[in-house]
């Protein structure tokens, strides 16, 4: 899944690979998580020939693009039927259930009321909120939903990147409670997005439960004494309840965490497949409980 955007170096070096690779194979829980158009890439590797055609070309054939002016915008798909049967036509499509004998998964959604609602409605609308006599702006659609991210987990960066906090109570009291109902003895994995997310839910464990967790994150990596249900070097012992708390970029894939069934996302990723990548840390082969999300 990582060859899916075909400038991107990754892809380009498969396409390098391509021809000194006597058998080609691709393997991909995810192969199209954006768009139809993430096709491309893994087949230029595979085989070129099965699309004949450059980037541009395969765009031009399959997606309904909007002039914008310097750029088009992609609005809609076409002639998919044409796109199946050219993927179809060297690949095999198998679900996990027929494959995997893994057990059954049971998710929640919990509803937190906002604790910060003018502040996420003025950047919603405005694209600015004042916050402790610091004006919060968001220049692109993208960044203000970074900031109504950041606003809804009960915190926001400032433009120094210092964080402000919030009213984050609500957010993380339904995390505490939720990590309360857990039957002792049991592992939980908890993502989130920011470092501040992190750093703020480690401290309310910490007050609140009396819980050191485990940390994988750009500062800290405890994910080895996580699996091996050792203790970090911030612990003086294993806790009851073993909580992993970690930023989903850190933990959302190549990691095996079987010896936990429940998992928590205290917030959530902007690509799809980091989302679904994250779910299969603990539902996977080796799992033999019903896992929780």
């Amino acid at each position: 899944h990582r060859s899916m955007s075909p400038g991107a170096k990754v892809s380009r070096y498969f396409d390098l690979l391509r021809n000194s690779a006597i058998r080609r194979l691709g393997l991909s829980g995810t192969p199209m998580t954006q768009s139809p158009l993430d096709a491309y890439a893994i087949y230029r590797f595979l085989d070129p020939q099965v699309f004949n055609c450059n980037y541009l070309e395969f765009k031009d054939k399959y997606a309904i693009q909007a002039n914008m002016g310097t750029f088009k915008k992609v609005v809609g798909f076409r002639n998919l039927d044409d796109m199946a049967g050219k993927i179809g036509s060297i690949s095999i499509r198998y679900e996990s259930d027929e494959v995997l004998d893994l057990p059954e998964t049971m998710d929640e959604i919990r509803l937190v009321e906002m604790g910060n609602r003018r502040h996420y409605k003025e950047m919603e609308v405005q694209f600015c909120t004042d916050v402790q006599e610091h004006t919060i702006t968001a220049t692109t659609g993208a960044a203000r939903l970074l900031k109504l991210m950041q606003i809804a987990s009960g915190f926001v960066y400032d433009e120094f990147r210092e964080q402000l906090i919030l009213d984050q109570q609500h957010k993380i009291n339904a995390l505490v409670e939720m990590i309360e109902e857990m039957p002792a003895k049991e592992s939980a994995v908890i993502f989130c997005t920011f470092t501040a997310e992190i750093e703020n839910i480690a401290a309310s464990l910490e007050s609140e439960l009396k819980i050191t967790p485990y940390l994988l994150y750009q500062g800290q990596n405890d994910l080895r004494e996580f699996q091996r249900g050792e203790p970090s070097g911030n612990m003086e012992k294993v806790p009851d309840k073993k909580i992993l708390v970690a930023q989903i970029e850190s933990g959302k894939e190549g990691i095996d965490l079987t010896m936990a069934r429940y998992c928590f996302y205290f917030s959530h990723p902007l690509k799809l497949a980091s989302y679904l990548q994250s779910r299969k840390r603990i539902h996977r082969p080796g799992q033999t409980r019903t896992c929780f999300y």
